[in-house]
């Protein structure tokens, strides 16, 4: 696979810097659709008439949705595409016993090459490391330790009492605090998400947010497919915000986010909750039990008010709040700098998973986040492992760390850290951003940073 450069936007002719992916994903283009529109044209490019793929080999695992461990929800979400990224990263212990369960439910080879970007070579970084990792998460299980539990328990036990306490005071500052801690609740969550069926996934639907559409958005799309044109937590917020270095963006949209990007951040998880609701109201959604968690919340605060209009200012006030700080630190912590690889810069030529999934994150070096659970929970922290492993709970990731960074001293690699800081400015630079840039020009930008990603 030959790196590329391109001039101006991706499109047909030059749909990504991955030879990988060798068409236009279908109506990336047409803005402001739903999550759900995002995994049915996946369905569309991949072209599987409602079965799995894993590599090259073709599955039908209708009869094992309901068995599958991790939940039925990942493989009714999944049907008709490619989940080989998903297959590879969600099982690190027992892989050869998952493999011949997988082969239960084998029905055909194919030859069609597969629509990704990422290769995963018995000899390349991501499977060497991922074979290193199993005896470690063997010994210390990849699921939540009663620490991290009694951690995200905690915080929603200080958004209800912040909440209640603030509806009832009619405090606009006890709101806001209250919906600081909600926004640690959905950054929290987060981390539930990724692992097998566990309620605690649910807590993100105390917000406007969708714990569901998530899973889609984030964790077959963005997880599997980190800063491409696959990649719906790009092209969803397209054209307000462009983070591709897209030749054709006018002043507005270069510049604009330094003031409009905290517009968006309150509004955000907002337009998802109107969106979602109206397609339900339309048939196009079908509605979910954990949808009405966030009107508990409104029940709670409407009881609590002295009168409708302050429960109601109390429940708006949280959740706008929330959505700010939770989208502040999501934008801003992890992704989004010059120096990191953006769809249209040109790629490795080596593809190999593990290493592309480094090229489009840098973790953060402040100390803080570094030395704390807590901290990590609930600002995306160990975010380098996470995108590696991110079925291991962020507990656990600790005990790989060791063997991580000798691997990439083995391979030759290294991804320098930056603090919080850095990467706040990074993300206005990446907005203003028009031009693509060269491997060698992204490792220039990097110098800059020191601190070497621990």
């Amino acid at each position: 696979m030959v790196p590329k450069i391109h001039s101006g936007e991706l499109n047909s002719e030059n749909p990504s810097s991955y030879s990988g992916i060798w068409k236009y994903p279908t109506n990336r283009d047409v803005h402001f659709q739903s999550v759900l529109d995002w995994i049915t044209n996946k369905r569309k490019d991949d072209d599987l008439n409602g079965l799995w793929r894993v590599n090259n080999k073709i599955y039908n695992l209708e009869t094992f949705v309901k068995h599958h461990p991790g939940g039925s929800d990942w493989l009714e979400i999944s049907r008709g595409t490619d989940i080989t990224e998903a297959f590879q990263v969600s099982h690190i212990i027992n892989p050869i016993a998952v493999e011949k369960t997988l082969e239960r439910y084998f029905v055909r080879d194919t030859t069609t090459p597969r629509y990704s970007p990422y290769t995963f070579e018995e000899d390349g970084f991501y499977k060497i490391l991922k074979k290193r990792i199993q005896p470690i998460m063997k010994e210390v299980g990849t699921g939540p330790t009663d620490e991290i539990k009694r951690m995200m328990d905690s915080i929603v036990f200080g958004f209800f009492c912040l909440s209640i306490l603030g509806t009832f005071l009619n405090s606009t500052w006890l709101q806001i605090l209250a919906g600081l801690f909600l926004a640690m609740v959905a950054i929290g969550a987060h981390n539930f998400a990724h692992l097998k069926h566990n309620w605690r996934t649910y807590y993100l639907d105390l917000t406007w947010g969708s714990s569901y559409e998530f899973r889609i958005s984030h964790i077959f799309s963005h997880h599997c497919f980190p800063n491409t044109i696959l990649d719906v937590e790009l092209s969803m917020f397209e054209p307000i915000l462009e983070f591709l270095p897209k030749g054709n963006k006018n002043w507005i949209q270069r510049h604009g986010p330094i003031v409009y990007n905290h517009v968006l951040y309150v509004i955000l998880f907002g337009v998802g909750f109107l969106t979602r609701w109206k397609r339900i109201k339309e048939g196009k959604q079908l509605l979910r039990p954990e949808f009405l968690l966030v009107w508990f919340h409104l029940a709670l605060c409407l009881v609590i008010g002295s009168d409708m209009t302050s429960g109601l200012t109390s429940w708006f006030t949280t959740q706008f709040t929330s959505s700010y700080f939770y989208h502040l630190c999501a934008f801003n912590s992890a992704h989004h700098t010059p120096s990191i690889f953006h769809d249209g810069d040109e790629a490795r030529k080596d593809p190999d998973f593990g290493l592309c999934q480094l090229d489009a994150v840098r973790e953060r070096s402040d100390s803080l986040i570094r030395n704390s659970l807590f901290v990590q929970l609930v600002v995306f922290g160990e975010h380098s492992l996470h995108h590696l492993f991110p079925t291991i709970c962020n507990s656990k990731l600790k005990y790989i760390r060791a063997v991580f960074e000798e691997t990439l001293e083995e391979f030759g690699e290294n991804f320098p850290a930056m603090s919080s800081w850095d990467h706040f400015k990074g993300c206005l630079e990446q907005l203003r951003r028009s031009s693509p840039k060269s491997i060698e020009e992204r490792k220039a930008e990097e110098a800059k940073f020191s601190s070497k990603s621990k």
